[in-house]
Parts: structure tokens; C-alpha cells; sequence
């Protein structure tokens, strides 16, 4: 029996269930996030139902991950395994957050799986509905530095040029106590095809993403969620380009461009990868650096 410890962000619990997508072929496996119940939650409504039955997701409090503490409290350490002993046979746990994934004493190293293949690795196709010309901005963030400066007219721009669509905005005001940049929605009165869903459940946002056709946002949690599930996306990235931050969150960064791109070049990225779904196959950058650009020639279509 193994078990995954992983918390306490979304990204580094969904990590977490990658690193379980192997263990499961080899044993059984439980994975017990240490996180927030605001972080549980949506971790159990997408994944309770596609566990295998020798699978089973536990939540542990927070403190075992804040600031990785385990690995440097050796009570706290003590206090955990006791904690999961508690739960069926143990033979091994490993610890799964990305900055660490390979370099902490309990890391799962010896899995043999390299880590590109791990963080690679989609968990949520299963959940993935039917698309329902939905996009997705997911931009929300309390990251310090991680909002997007051209957010509203980034909306008027998509709703615009994409008339056939509906644009949904998750406007949350807060977020584990930390206030976000809200919107105010008596702009986009005028816009028929702009949804602006004031302070959503999380998990009631989960439901939309699950049928929408393109994702845009930060690097947050929704975005790594838009991953999983194989949802097209482009990501204003801060951290751009920055080798570290790549190496250790990215899942795949050829759909990441810097997120001081003015909102009109972002309009026609995310336009030229609907309009001609084969360009989502194409880094981000590339479609950025070849606006109006005629795709259809370029790919040397055969109809």
C-alpha cells in the first residue's frame, strides 16, 4: 500500500494524482491531501468518482504541508505517519509537491517514471464533456503580480470577435481571505454574450469548465484543472520564460505567453485557435508572432 501525501494548493495536490496514476497500476494507493477544505472540495467532486475501488482520497490537515513542514519538524513527521497508519496497511509514502518533486527525502524516485512524463500526464479526461462554445477566463488570481492588467477589455474584444460564443468570467471577490481584482459588471451590460458570474462556488465554476471549448487564464488553479481535462488554453503567464518556474509548475508551456500582452494580440490568439482548432497544436508564441497569417495555407491543408 502507498500513500501520496500532497497539499497544500491545487497545483501541487493535482501533482499529486498524477504521481497516483502510475502507483495505481503497480499496488494500491491512497492519496491524502493536506489542504483547506476550500481546496478538498473540488479535488473530491472531480476525481471521487473516478478512483478505482483500491484507491481512496483522505483529507489531513493543512499543517503537514504549510511550508513543507514535514520535512524539516520531525514531531510534525511522527504526528503525520501516525495519522496515516491510521488508515489501511502502509508500506511506503511518498511526499508530491512540484518544487520538490524529485528532491525531498520522500519524493518518488523510485517509481521510474521521469518527471516530464509525470507532469505530462492528463488525469481528468474522463470528466470532460461535450463543448458548448463556452470560453473560459479564468483570471482571477490573489498572486501578487499575476493579474491581468487588460481584463475587462479583453472580454469586450472576445465578445466581440467571437459573437457566437459566451465569454464566462468567474468574478470572485475573495479567496482564502485574500481579496481579488472584482469586476464591475455594469460595464458589460451591453454585451449579450459576456457571463459574469459574481463570486460562483467553486465547484459550480467546475461545471462550466467541464464543457467549455478554450480556457484562458493565470497560472491558478483553474488553469491546471483546464489542463487535466484537456481543454485548449492560453496562459498570460508572469512568470514567462523563467527557466525555474518552468521546471517546477509547468505542465506544458507552449501555451503560455507573458501576460503583459496587450488584450487585442491575446483576442487573436485565442480566435485563431478557435476558428482553426488544428492551430492549438502550434505554441502560443508562434501564432502571437504570425498574426493574420493565413493557417490554412501555411499547414499546406489538403482539403
Amino acid at each position: 500500500m502507498y500513500k501520496i501525501i500532497c497539499g497544500h494548493g491545487l497545483g501541487d495536490c493535482l501533482l499529486g494524482f498524477q504521481v497516483a496514476h502510475f502507483l495505481e497500476q503497480k499496488d494500491y494507493t491512497d492519496i491524502c491531501v493536506s489542504t483547506r477544505q476550500e481546496i478538498f472540495e473540488p479535488l473530491q467532486y472531480l476525481f471521487q468518482k473516478q478512483l478505482n475501488k483500491q484507491t481512496h482520497l483522505y483529507n489531513i490537515p493543512p499543517q503537514y504541508s504549510e511550508d513543507n513542514a514535514i520535512l524539516y519538524n520531525n514531531d510534525l513527521l511522527k504526528q503525520l505517519l501516525q495519522e496515516i497508519k491510521c488508515r489501511p496497511h502502509l508500506d511506503k509514502f511518498y511526499y508530491v509537491i512540484p518544487d520538490l518533486l524529485f528532491r525531498n527525502p520522500y519524493a518518488a524516485n523510485d517509481i521510474g517514471i521521469a518527471p516530464h512524463v509525470i507532469k505530462s500526464t492528463r488525469v481528468l479526461l474522463n470528466r470532460r464533456q461535450t463543448p458548448n462554445k463556452l470560453i473560459y477566463c479564468g483570471l482571477q488570481t490573489t498572486t501578487k503580480n499575476y493579474h491581468y492588467h487588460g481584463t475587462a477589455n479583453l472580454l469586450k474584444r472576445l465578445a466581440t470577435e467571437l459573437p457566437d460564443y459566451t465569454i464566462y468570467y468567474p468574478n470572485i471577490q475573495s479567496w482564502n481571505n485574500e481579496q481579488t481584482h472584482y469586476i464591475d459588471n455594469e460595464q458589460f451590460k451591453e454585451y449579450n454574450n459576456i457571463l459574469i458570474d459574481n463570486n460562483p462556488k467553486f465547484i459550480e465554476s467546475i461545471d462550466v469548465l467541464l464543457k467549455s471549448d478554450y480556457f484562458i487564464g493565470t497560472c491558478n488553479g483553474p488553469s491546471h484543472i483546464a489542463y487535466h481535462l484537456g481543454i485548449p488554453r492560453l496562459i498570460l503567464d508572469p512568470q514567462y520564460g523563467r527557466l525555474p518556474w518552468i521546471a517546477r509548475w509547468k505542465e506544458d508551456t507552449s501555451e503560455n505567453i507573458s501576460n503583459t500582452i496587450n488584450y487585442i494580440d491575446v483576442c487573436e490568439v485565442v480566435k485563431t485557435n478557435i476558428l482553426d482548432s488544428s492551430t492549438t497544436l502550434i505554441p502560443r508564441i508562434d501564432i502571437l508572432r504570425n498574426v493574420g497569417v493565413n493557417w490554412k495555407d501555411c499547414l499546406l491543408y489538403k482539403f
